[in-house]
């Protein structure tokens, strides 16, 4: 098999994955989202591959969600339960956004004290 191969959709490369080398053991997919290039690695083809083509359909839909790194994305959805949770107590809706510049603005008066 031969390497790199380029995972397309509608002529556009949207990911890659590179073969197994001396100096790095794992197969790896490459692909670019919001201007970053992003990484992850497998041990095995088949894998990265399914990865590629996973990829490869978040950025043909133009997904802020490929963007994101697993933990980022795991950061996320732990952030919409507590939301959807004070919501539940409050009755009040508050965006992600809106949370984090309050956070931010408030963490900033603080010099360098905690909230609590």
């Amino acid at each position: 098999m031969r390497f790199p191969k380029r995972i397309k959709h509608r002529g556009r490369v949207l990911a890659t994955i590179y073969g197994k080398s001396k100096s790095y053991p794992l197969y790896r997919v490459w692909w670019t989202a919001s201007g970053r290039r992003m990484m992850q690695a497998f041990r095995a083809y088949s894998e990265a591959r399914k990865r590629a083509n996973n990829k490869k359909t978040e950025l043909a839909k133009s997904s802020a969600a490929a963007a994101l790194t697993a933990g980022q994305a795991r950061d996320a959805l732990a952030a919409f339960e507590r939301l959807q949770s004070f919501y539940q107590s409050t009755g009040r809706r508050v965006s992600l956004l809106a949370a984090v510049s309050q956070f931010a603005e408030a963490a900033g008066k603080q010099e360098g004290r905690t909230m609590t």
